[in-house]
C-alpha cells in the first residue's frame, strides 16, 4: 500500500531588520535550529526573506537577528 502524499504549501517568512545584519529563522518546523535557515537581503535595503516549503500545519517560529532571538 502506497502511503499517501503529504501537501506541502510554500510559506514565505519576512523581517525588516538593520541591513547588513545577519538573519536566520528558526521553529518547530526545524527543530528550532538557530543557524540552519538564513534569510536574505538581496537589495540590502533591510528586508530580510525566504520561503520554506512546509507541510500543511500549524508552527511556531522565532527569528534570530545577530544571534539574538525576537
Amino acid at each position: 500500500m502506497a502511503a499517501a502524499a503529504v501537501e506541502r504549501r510554500q510559506v514565505k517568512f519576512e523581517l525588516r531588520a538593520e541591513p547588513g545584519s545577519t538573519v536566520y529563522v528558526a521553529g518547530t518546523f526545524n527543530e528550532w535550529n538557530p543557524t540552519q535557515k538564513r534569510m536574505r537581503d538581496p537589495f540590502r535595503q533591510g528586508l530580510y526573506s525566504t520561503t520554506l516549503l512546509l507541510p500543511r500545519g500549524r508552527y511556531e517560529y522565532k527569528f534570530i537577528v545577530n544571534g539574538v532571538w525576537c
